[in-house]
């Protein structure tokens, strides 16, 4: 201290060193021999872990146990650390704490408890890896294959499940929407081979989504009346862990499924009372952010603004506390898409835009195809007619990629609307047929039926 080197200070918990630099204390810690910053680390950790008043965070306990040799205590902190940054949703910091996690496991020798215990922080990771850099990405999808494989030398059918249903989510995100159903099947496979009921409704919603999406609207709806034969009794049983909650989701699923097929009332209200429930219990954020950004989606076919601007606000509101920047950019396009609706395409235009590019900066591509359709509307008003084109150009040819087909009457019907507002009446009566043909053909009535009248009203 005489050198002005280390300062003293006095607080509540005792006496507190610090030094002047960063770099003095580097030059000092690196003077100790090895033997001696182990011994220290190591007491360090024991005295802070001993100490029920400490205050110490988990992942400081796990840095001091980890440099003073201990890698098992290292390990429990560690984990500690990601379980309460995913808690919190923290889901960064959750990430790096399951990633440090994971390396520790790996330097030591590890037993079937430790294979259990990577099984488990493989599902968190990927669970984080959700919301810290979304639910598309590369890393996030690898992240559960790697728990599926796991999980399957394991034997563990059930962790098995939960890690094939977060790369099913990941898929449908990154817009592989027959891969998506091909894993769908998976989880069928296994609850067939080992008499799992719940485990079978889980891949029945699953299926349901992916058909709905893929436009088999037929398909869908097999599927999800083969998941409603299951009663309470079943779905009560299913566990804990998925990317969102399999049974609380379902209504918001099947919202679009019934919509599509006339049943626009039936579908318009389960939507507005599965929010209302989730939001009063509280207790599952995913979920609700699930159900808000279905319910944006059914208002925009709905073509109901206020709904859309209502849930778009909550989501906003709701993912601000909660994280998850897939949900973030879905509440940007709803809002933006509000004041399309409303007739004001340069208040929506620059929303509408901000939210897909930052959505497919996620690995986002699922919904793109409509949300393309709401910016060229949105270009439509402003005037800018071939823009507008262009832009459901390239929303057609994402569909033909993702093979999302459930939006491409839609796209069709405002290819003809923009057409016909080029004075191209025969390729708009081309567009209004065609939308009319697919919508006819997957069942979507709503869509076929708007699609007529625009037909109609265009003439031979």
């Amino acid at each position: 201290m005489a050198s002005q080197l280390v300062f003293r200070a006095h607080q509540d918990e005792g006496e507190v060193y610090t030094f002047k630099h960063a770099l003095v204390q580097d030059v000092a810690y690196e003077s100790m021999l090895r033997q001696r910053r182990q011994g220290l680390h190591l007491a360090i950790a024991e005295a802070l872990s001993a100490d029920e008043d400490s205050q110490a965070a988990p992942e400081v306990l796990a840095r001091h146990f980890e440099r003073g040799g201990d890698l098992r205590q290292a390990l429990v902190w560690t984990e500690k650390a990601s379980i309460e940054a995913f808690e919190r949703s923290a889901q960064p910091e959750a990430v790096a704490h399951c990633t440090n996690a994971l390396r520790i496991i790996r330097m030591l020798d590890a037993d079937a408890d430790d294979a259990k215990l990577e099984l488990s922080l493989l599902l968190r990771l990927g669970h984080a890896q959700f919301g810290a850099v979304g639910g598309g990405s590369p890393e996030a999808i690898k992240t559960f294959e790697g728990a599926g494989a796991l999980a399957a030398r394991l034997h563990d059918t059930a962790a098995q499940a939960v890690a094939i249903y977060g790369g099913y989510v990941g898929y449908m995100i990154s817009g592989q929407t027959r891969r998506a159903a091909e894993t769908a099947g998976q989880v069928a496979d296994i609850a067939c081979e080992n008499g799992i009921d719940w485990m079978d409704f889980v891949a029945a919603r699953m299926t349901a989504a992916a058909r709905f999406l893929l436009g088999d609207l037929a398909g869908a709806d097999e599927a999800l009346r083969r998941a409603l034969t299951y009663g309470e009794d079943t779905t009560r049983c299913v566990v804990s862990g998925f990317a969102h909650n399999p049974v609380a989701t379902m209504p918001a699923m099947r919202t679009h499924i019934d919509w599509s097929l006339g049943r626009r009332e039936e579908a318009l209200a389960s939507s507005s009372a599965t929010i209302e429930t989730l939001a009063r219990n509280g207790s599952d954020a995913n979920s609700l952010a699930f159900a808000l950004s279905w319910d944006i989606l059914l208002g925009a076919f709905d073509r109901d603004a206020d709904r859309m601007q209502a849930s778009a606000t909550h989501l906003r509101e709701h993912t601000r506390r909660t994280g998850g920047m897939f949900w973030q950019q879905i509440s940007h396009w709803g809002l933006g898409t509000a004041e399309v609706l409303k007739g004001d395409g340069a208040a929506g235009l620059p929303l509408i835009t901000a939210g897909i590019d930052r959505f497919v900066a996620t690995g986002g591509v699922q919904h793109i195809p409509i949300f393309k359709v709401s910016h060229a509307e949105a270009l439509y008003l402003t005037g800018d007619l071939t823009a507008a084109l262009a832009v459901l150009e390239e929303s057609r040819d994402l569909i033909e990629r993702t093979e999302q087909r459930a939006y491409e009457p839609e796209m069709h019907r405002w290819r003809g609307i923009v057409l016909e507002g080029l004075s191209r009446s025969a390729e708009a009566a081309a567009a209004y047929d065609r939308s009319i043909a697919v919508a006819d053909a997957q069942g979507s009535v709503i869509w076929r039926d708007r699609a007529r009248e625009n037909r109609a009203s265009l003439g031979t």
